[in-house]
């Protein structure tokens, strides 16, 4: 009987051993579920954020060429300095005075400056200051005027003008000494910096 009793022991501990290797299996399979799409999840967002970091990085590294090339770019430098400079009347009348074109010792190429107002204006949203400059001139040829506002514009290293208003129609048969000329009004903006 001992022996009978060991073998229905032994064929319940068989029955119950796949239960519990399943039930064991299940509970893995469950716990486990969640902890691999965790995994999964965290690698993909390791992933996507390794490759923000590298494309970040690489913009840096773009960024911080530009930088070192613009810092020794001499153009932007004069360039920086025309928009920097401070407003001083007298300064920018000597320069509207004392030009090229206001010293030229040929005839056909000079201007001739009169009527300057200049004043300041306003601070502007990107930190600089406007300020005015009227003008009345007087030049041989029409040529001679685009150029000299071409340069104000353009050219000078000084200031930085704007082209604020030309008055329209030009003044034919402006006085210069013989009536062969031409005139015009001019405004422009000059910014500065305080």
């Amino acid at each position: 009987m001992n022996s009978l009793t060991q073998s229905a022991s032994h064929q319940k501990t068989q029955i119950f051993a796949p239960v519990l290797l399943g039930l064991s299996i299940l509970i893995f399979i469950f716990g486990a579920k969640s902890a691999y799409s965790n995994y999964i999840e965290t690698s993909a967002l390791y992933v996507t954020k390794n490759n923000i970091l590298q494309e970040r990085e690489a913009k840096h590294q773009l960024l911080s060429n530009k930088k070192s090339e613009l810092a020794n770019d001499a153009s932007l430098k004069l360039l920086q300095a025309r928009y920097t400079k401070p407003f001083i009347v007298e300064d920018i009348m000597r320069f509207l005075v004392l030009n090229q074109y206001t010293q030229s010792l040929v005839p056909s190429q000079k201007v001739i400056v009169s009527n300057i107002s200049v004043a300041k204006w306003e601070r502007l949203p990107n930190g600089l200051f406007m300020g005015s400059v009227n003008m009345n001139i007087q030049a041989r040829s029409l040529d001679v005027i685009e150029l000299f506002i071409q340069d104000m514009i353009l050219k000078n290293t000084e200031y930085a003008f704007v082209l604020d208003t030309i008055s329209l129609p030009i003044d034919t048969g402006a006085d210069l000494n013989d009536g062969n000329g031409f005139g015009q009004n001019l405004s422009f903006g000059i910014y500065y910096y305080e």
